[in-house]
């Protein structure tokens, strides 16, 4: 496809917009928000405050419903995303070698933040105290490019008594129904946790043997390597899950989703075939409502006594 520029040719850029764009590609840099989001999210804000109801929202009518029965607003839809190159990451070649491909593990646990905390500071733009409904994107593009884009709505508990840790609001990707199941219950999300591994296994030689027609590829066997490589895979990610959780003090993460994919590697006459394990575990932390300040209601209790009736030896 070809394009072609409308404008005129020669003709200067408006240094306004130029000052803005610099400006808005300063605050993605930082992991801040372009100025024209910054701006909608201000004036839809100030609409809110109006009463004015106009909003958009990612939540079914009877979840929007059960919301407001507990006390909870809806604001608005919120999205974060982020676009990230993934750097070089060496591979190993030799028979029987296995290692965590740590570019791509950080590149997944970047872009994640990146578009999270985006997605955070649009609600906090908004008034909101969280994020419920949230929804979830990744997928890789071409050139070792990873997409990332979380969008969900942001809502406003009736009273605040208790503080996120970095007074940021929550985010979470509970359906309003099970955000209104939880608080019936005296619990409340207070982060979203995520474990990822991306963990490379070069095939052993029993692993090729077992896989080719001339040695032992005729009878069903299990390709033991391949199967403990996912397994470290597994216990890095769920131990890095729970680390997301326990540092936003959660007591457990619920909804817990699993995600798992392989990349196979055709061997050569440089390297040995090998497997990719991308493993990805994500889920809402969870803690208890703050036990409220209870103050001991004591019966005042008045005693009349008659003293005269004790003088006269009554």
């Amino acid at each position: 496809m070809r394009f072609f520029n409308l404008g005129q040719p020669g003709q200067p850029d408006d240094p306004n917009a130029a000052q803005r764009k610099q400006e808005s590609l300063r605050s993605l840099a930082g992991g801040g928000l372009p100025l024209n989001a910054v701006e909608r999210l201000r004036e839809q804000a100030t609409t809110i405050a109006n009463a004015h109801r106009g909003f958009s929202s990612t939540l079914s009518i009877n979840e929007q419903l059960l919301l407001r029965g507990i006390g909870v607003e809806v604001l608005g839809q919120v999205m974060g995303s982020s676009i990230y190159q993934i750097g070089f990451q060496y591979l190993p070649s030799w028979s029987g070698n296995s290692m965590e491909l740590t570019a791509l593990s950080e590149a997944y646990y970047a872009a994640r933040h990146l578009a999270l905390n985006r997605m955070q500071q649009e609600a906090a733009l908004l008034g909101a105290h969280g994020v419920v409904g949230m929804q979830i994107v990744r997928r890789a593009l071409e050139n070792s490019v990873l997409e990332f884009l979380a969008f969900g709505t942001a809502i406003k508990e009736p009273i605040r008594t208790y503080h996120q840790p970095g007074n940021l609001p929550f985010v979470s990707d509970l359906s309003g129904h099970d955000y209104y199941t939880l608080h019936q219950a005296g619990f409340r999300p207070v982060g979203f946790a995520f474990g990822c591994c991306v963990f490379c296994q070069v095939a052993t030689w029993r692993t090729q043997m077992a896989s080719s027609p001339f040695g032992t590829g005729w009878m069903n066997q299990e390709l033991t390597d391949f199967t403990q490589s996912l397994y470290q895979a597994r216990e890095r990610a769920m131990e890095r899950m729970v680390h997301e959780a326990l540092a936003v003090q959660a007591t457990g993460v619920i909804g817990s989703d699993i995600e798992v994919h392989h990349d196979f590697i055709a061997g050569d006459q440089y390297r040995n075939p090998a497997v990719i394990h991308y493993f990805t575990a994500l889920g809402t932390a969870i803690a208890p409502y703050p036990a409220p300040d209870i103050t001991p209601q004591i019966d005042l209790q008045l005693m009349m006594t008659d003293t005269a009736q004790q003088l006269r030896g009554g």
